[in-house]
């Protein structure tokens, strides 16, 4: 356990591995923007939210492409991380109660207006990206007979996974020095 721990806190300090970590975020923003635009499966307005996520998380690993071995940088990424997972279950979490129509079946809808944090209009500057297009029980795409939707909810789990893991590596590599 003591070595997983020290590669795994030698490997943070590997400027590819975090290009490897930001190239598979990017790339599921691409595969989003593929499923758009080439196969009409349009997006929610919880699929926009988990693509700012994504966005996000994308940004957070690329702050450490610039100095791996900084302790600010560390801060600034993991924290933007974090909170780019947060804000992702969230999205995930409740599309999927729209799909699965737990609310009242009559009136159960969610808007085609997106709020972003802090007021951003992310869906008038980029719409192609960030614009709502159908309704969230609308938006049922299969990737091998599983929703986009749990595919999400993995992919998110899966990078809180990493974050935690280098967190603690990072923690237990310094209480031995």
């Amino acid at each position: 356990m003591k070595n997983i721990m020290l590669n795994l806190c030698q490997l943070q300090k590997n400027r590819f591995f975090w290009i490897l970590l930001a190239s598979s975020a990017l790339l599921l923003i691409l595969l989003s923007l593929y499923f758009q635009l080439a196969l009409a499966e349009l997006p929610c307005k919880y699929c926009v939210y988990q693509r700012l996520a994504i966005l996000l998380i994308t940004c957070g690993f690329s702050l450490f492409v610039v100095n791996p071995h900084s302790s600010v940088v560390r801060k600034i990424g993991f924290s933007i991380i974090i909170i780019a997972i947060a804000y992702g279950f969230y999205a995930v979490l409740t599309q999927i109660y729209w799909q699965l129509n737990i609310g009242d079946p009559l009136f159960a809808t969610c808007s085609l207006k997106a709020e972003f944090p802090f007021n951003l209009s992310l869906d008038q500057w980029l719409p192609t990206l960030f614009k709502p297009q159908v309704e969230c029980q609308e938006s049922n795409f299969l990737i091998f007979n599983i929703p986009v939707t749990y595919w999400m909810l993995i992919i998110f789990s899966g990078y809180l996974a990493i974050i935690f893991l280098c967190a603690l590596s990072y923690k237990h590599h310094n209480k031995l020095n």
